[in-house]
């Protein structure tokens, strides 16, 4: 087989960008040259070909994709209830082009090129599909496109996806409300203008709150969702911690943490930790007697003292009572460490 006969069958290999340019790494290595010389005019003028052609195809790749998304949703739209072969085909047909798009959008000059060619139309009709196995793919593309990619999240706020995931996170199913969570966290974490939206447009702290409250087979990894975006949150915008505070979350997260244990304890306390550094007030309402917080504090430190496991929550609980000593001293408060 000639030389162009295996460029061609590897570049048909070829699927993603990083997939390129592995590809003419490779081609690179295998001449074994001693030292880096410039391209013949053949091979470079082959490899500009091969960029431009990956570009267009990726393009029209996902306009197939987006087009078939559209066309499905419309059969799904209009199916009788009865025809659940149907409906279960055009649903099998959306998750595999949108698992086309979530590959192609993995490259962040790509996920630009979805938004240019009107991808984000399809969004809200995933998330409001009221078909879950939709929903949580829709989800999945949303986190995959905005994070740290900011022509994304304009556009995704543009197209009011920020509502439609919060309401996903009130009114949806126990298996589509984590990935709700997880596409909104990928939205708002480095996204000011979607954060300020979130907290004062949409109450989000109050549907945190309600995640970290929820109950049910999905309980624990929604918990431990909402308790870490929580942290991100306070730790990254201390501004937000008088609000928080008159809504009473230092009650609301001692009262989680006197529950059974799950994972998402390490993220309340670390939330805690957050609320309290630099915030006096937040101590000093964790310090009311009804709460049974230091005791608690007490409990987890025998529990997790000496376990490699539970390294981090037991520094959390630590550093927290260092910072209640400091309250109580200035209150005239005994915490029990000192006793």
């Amino acid at each position: 087989m000639s030389s162009g006969d295996d460029e061609d069958q590897a570049a048909r290999r070829v699927r993603t960008m990083q997939d390129l340019l592995r590809f003419c790494t490779q081609g690179t290595v295998s001449e074994d040259a001693p030292a880096p010389s410039p391209l013949d005019p053949e091979r470079a003028a082959w490899l500009q070909n091969a960029l431009k052609a990956f570009s267009v195809d990726i393009v029209q790749e996902m306009l197939q994709a987006i087009s078939n998304i559209k066309k499905e949703l419309q059969v799904l739209s209009q199916s009788d209830a009865d025809f659940n072969r149907g409906q279960d085909s055009s649903i099998y047909s959306i998750v595999s082009s949108v698992d086309t798009l979530i590959e192609r959008t993995e490259d962040l000059d790509i996920a630009a090129d979805f938004d240019k060619i009107g991808g984000f139309d399809i969004i809200p009709p995933l998330l409001d599909s009221g078909y879950s196995q939709l929903q949580i793919k829709g989800c999945e593309l949303v986190g995959e496109l905005v994070q740290n990619h900011e022509p994304c999240q304009a556009a995704a706020l543009r197209h009011g996806v920020l509502e439609m995931l919060i309401k996903l996170l009130d009114e949806s199913t126990e298996t589509v409300k984590p990935k709700a969570l997880f596409a909104c966290s990928c939205l708002i974490r480095s996204n000011l203008e979607a954060l300020n939206i979130f907290v004062n447009k949409l109450d989000g702290f109050s549907v945190l709150l309600r995640a970290m409250q929820t109950s049910g087979e999905q309980a624990e990894r929604l918990r431990t969702k909402a308790s870490f975006l929580l942290s991100l949150i306070i730790g990254g915008h201390s501004d937000f911690k008088e609000i928080l505070l008159r809504m009473g979350f230092i009650e609301q997260m001692v009262a989680l943490l006197h529950q059974e244990w799950d994972q998402s304890h390490e993220h309340l306390l670390s939330s805690l930790l957050n609320f309290m550094t630099d915030f006096p007030q937040a101590a000093e309402e964790a310090l009311r007697p009804q709460l049974k917080f230091r005791a608690l504090l007490n409990q987890k430190l025998v529990r997790t003292q000496g376990k490699p496991e539970f390294q981090e929550e037991e520094g959390y609980c630590k550093a927290i009572f260092n910072l209640l000593s400091d309250s109580a001293s200035d209150t005239g408060i005994t915490t029990e460490m000192e006793r």
